[in-house]
């Protein structure tokens, strides 16, 4: 069950729990009405008090949470952007030692070879470095998206609440008003 149910089966608890002490108090009508009305207009302004209250915190942890996740993910890829360097460089250390040692027998095969290993680690750098930059973007705008949701179902759940707390209230209105015009007839014609 979402905790906006659940606050919203609260209120309404609360709501009619003191509509009927209210009711069943032994108080004039006028009184009683004026009771309730006072007791449903502070319940619905508690109501949405604290409705903003959970909705401003649950945006505020899905931005701190965003936050989090490209923190992890731009670590992750200076990460990875490290290994690979360090990798690469250890293939050039090797490739090169490979060479001195053989260098007195074979220099032309081995300037061959370490040449075309250099060359192949630089592009398998230059492709990895590529494709980490592209890989963080894509979760950056993924990150972006989400953040944008998530604001976006913030600002929707308020403003249902807003909207079930002023139907509340005007169902308040409306039954004072009609207790009022109730009251007044019966003291009429008494």
């Amino acid at each position: 069950m979402g905790k906006g149910k659940v606050i919203l089966g609260v209120a309404a608890g609360l709501a009619a729990g003191a509509a009927l002490g209210i009711l069943n108090a032994p108080d004039k009508g006028s009184y009683t009405k004026k009771k309730l009305a006072k007791q449903g207009k502070k319940l619905a302004d508690e109501f949405k008090e604290k409705l903003a209250e959970k909705t401003e915190e649950l945006k505020d942890k899905a931005i701190e949470k965003i936050a989090i996740a490209k923190e992890k993910i731009s670590d992750k890829a200076a990460e990875m952007r490290e290994t690979v360097s360090d990798k690469a460089s250890t293939m050039a250390a090797k490739t090169a030692t490979k060479a001195n040692a053989t260098k007195s027998r074979v220099t032309a095969k081995a300037t061959t070879a370490a040449n075309k290993a250099k060359a192949k680690t630089a592009a398998a750098k230059s492709t990895v470095t590529d494709k980490t930059k592209a890989a963080a973007g894509k979760v950056k705008a993924k990150a972006a998206t989400a953040k944008k949701r998530v604001t976006a179902t913030a600002k929707k759940v308020e403003q249902k609440v807003n909207e079930k707390a002023d139907q509340l209230k005007e169902t308040v209105d409306n039954a004072t008003s009609s207790s009022s015009s109730s009251s007044s007839a019966s003291d009429t014609k008494a």
